[in-house]
């Protein structure tokens, strides 16, 4: 559930955003190609709020691997150690597995593992976290997330193409995938209008 935000379609049901990155890459290419030729004119504040909501939630996610970058450099000045006192490794992990396992950690194929263990996990949770990132750049704007999906004539929660189903009498053109009920923009792009280069 960590990778899905709740909302609401333009009749009023319940349906579930499922954000994927490969996804999201793709349409964001195709928006700013249909908008960077003019081929639409959107609404610009309601753009921009999802780029505020987005860049709320960046500097969440940037402050604290900060946190965790800077611990590698200060934890073993905080446990009475110098910043260079292990050779290069400079990490938190290493002054505090020295206070547990005490000489064992004068190894330096030891002082390697822990060292290169902690950046791995510090680089891992980095590439982990950009889906639920993203996930929750949604939640935070889920009602501009939407916006630009339907610019391209995408379901905001599937991604099934729009773009060949006529809307019903309510102005609500109704995904068959999914069965969500949206009301396409005006300022959408029309069906037939290209949303890639040729040099794509």
């Amino acid at each position: 559930m960590l990778l899905r935000a709740r909302h609401v379609d333009d009749r009023g049901n319940a349906i579930v955003l499922r954000p994927s990155i490969r996804s999201a890459v793709t349409r964001e290419r195709e928006l700013d190609y249909v908008t960077s030729t003019n081929r639409i004119r959107p609404d610009k504040s309601r753009l921009e709020a999802w780029g505020k909501a987005q860049a709320r939630v960046i500097s969440i996610y940037a402050a604290f691997h900060f946190v965790l970058y800077i611990a590698m450099f200060a934890g073993p000045m905080l446990v009475g150690k110098t910043p260079f006192s292990y050779r290069g490794s400079n990490s938190l992990s290493l002054a505090l597995t020295e206070k547990l396992l005490g000489p064992v950690t004068n190894n330096e194929f030891v002082h390697g593992l822990i060292h290169y263990g902690y950046l791995a996990v510090l680089v891992g949770s980095g590439v982990l976290m950009v889906a639920p990132a993203m996930a929750l750049s949604v939640r935070a704007a889920p009602g501009p997330y939407c916006y630009r999906r339907l610019l391209l004539r995408r379901c905001p929660s599937c991604d099934f193409s729009l773009m060949e189903i006529t809307s019903e009498a309510d102005g609500c053109t109704v995904c068959p995938e999914c069965g969500g009920a949206w009301r396409i923009p005006a300022e959408a792009i029309t069906p037939g209008t290209p949303t890639r280069s040729r040099w794509d």
